[in-house]
């Protein structure tokens, strides 16, 4: 029988900071302060919700997404950490700002060419309310989760008009939701979300995915599967900072691979398993170098701002998962190591052992009848 392991137990820091990162809590904190934060948190972690919808927005105004992952009831926190996540909505929409106090006044105009009155503050709110009542609110989540904004692009000096847009559209939407749970017309929980803390965990979580395939023996850690992985190490190995467009580029392939293996998630409507296996259409082509669209018919929907999304309600649910665990008093599970993401040519590669021609042909074939895997 395996030994129980308390928060006690734990006395080096990379421990408490891997438990941390786990666990989407802050992780540069001293060992006392990351102790003291992680019983914290365990101390003040409820039973675990029997009926979890979280529905997850990727902040935006011309590109506004957001996608509804569903979970069904499981007590045991190990079986939830294995229950394959229901996908009811994944929508990617273009917001439209009008102001019936400003709609005659076209003289007003700023350089971008967009009038004044379209991103006034009278005609946002009415778009954060229309979002919220229309979109949003009808699809019953128990959790919001909203991708916190960054004040400044690139570390400029200067703030961008837009980035000062979209973060009062946010502002927007935490104090139109925060006013119906106080009025009780929503029951539910609102949270912020880091980027840069999302990111770093599904890479490095996809990775460690990727090696337990290997390790089992797998037939799916090939092909594309191996590519994007591959990918991800030589990004992490490179001494260069990585940028915004490198780590788009990540995700989308995070969730095209997830699609194409098509055991990671379940589309039970139709509307969602069209937009899964147009996302991955797109994401094929773009990979084998096709720009063309599929058909004259298809419109070309903005993958990054759908992956990020996406991403962001798993990376949610399994930091759940994970405190979950925490406040279990066991926490062994929370110590087991990730996968090393600078072996770009580790033995468990199975890329160095298959020839390139079959490895093309592997990747071929994984790619064929797209629909039946959704």
């Amino acid at each position: 029988m395996a030994r129980v392991v308390s928060l006690q137990d734990v006395k080096l820091l990379k421990d408490l900071r891997l438990i941390a990162f786990k666990c989407g809590l802050r992780s540069e904190l001293t060992k006392t302060s990351l102790l003291s934060q992680l019983q914290r948190h365990a101390r003040e972690r409820g039973p675990p919700s029997q009926h979890v919808r979280v529905l997850s927005i990727d902040m935006g105004i011309k590109n506004f997404s957001y996608a509804l992952l569903a979970l069904p009831s499981q007590a045991d926190h190990a079986q939830r950490r294995l229950t394959v996540p229901a996908v009811h909505a994944w929508q990617n929409v273009a917001l439209q700002m009008s102001s019936p106090g400003h709609q005659g006044d076209t003289d007003a105009t700023t350089h971008e060419g967009d009038t004044a009155a379209d991103y006034s503050n009278q005609a946002m709110a009415m778009t954060a309310s229309h979002i919220i009542n229309e979109h949003l609110l009808p699809l019953k989540p128990t959790h919001i989760l909203i991708e916190n904004q960054r004040s400044r692009s690139a570390s400029s000096a200067s703030v961008f008009e837009w980035t000062l847009r979209v973060n009062k559209l946010e502002a927007m939407l935490f104090a139109i939701l925060t006013e119906k749970r106080l009025q009780g017309r929503w029951n539910g929980q609102i949270v912020s979300m880091v980027p840069s803390r999302i990111a770093s965990f599904c890479t490095k979580n996809f990775v460690n995915e990727y090696e337990r395939a290997v390790a089992k023996g797998d037939s799916t850690a090939f092909g594309r599967y191996t590519e994007v992985v591959e990918s991800l190490r030589r990004t992490e190995a490179s001494s260069k900072r990585k940028g915004s467009k490198e780590i788009k580029k990540h995700k989308i392939d995070m969730v095209g691979t997830m699609l194409e293996l098509g055991d990671r998630l379940d589309f039970p409507a139709a509307e969602t398993r069209a937009k899964a296996q147009a996302f991955m259409r797109q994401w094929m082509n773009a990979k084998a170098g096709r720009r063309k669209r599929s058909s004259e018919d298809e419109k070309t929907i903005k993958l990054d701002d759908l992956a990020d999304s996406l991403l962001q309600a798993l990376t949610w649910l399994r930091w759940e998962a994970n405190r979950d665990i925490l406040a279990s008093g066991d926490i062994s599970p929370l110590l087991e190591p990730y996968a090393s993401l600078d072996d770009t040519n580790g033995p468990s590669s199975p890329s160095s052992k298959i020839p390139k021609g079959r490895r093309r042909k592997a990747a071929v074939d994984d790619s064929v009848n797209i629909s039946a895997r959704l």
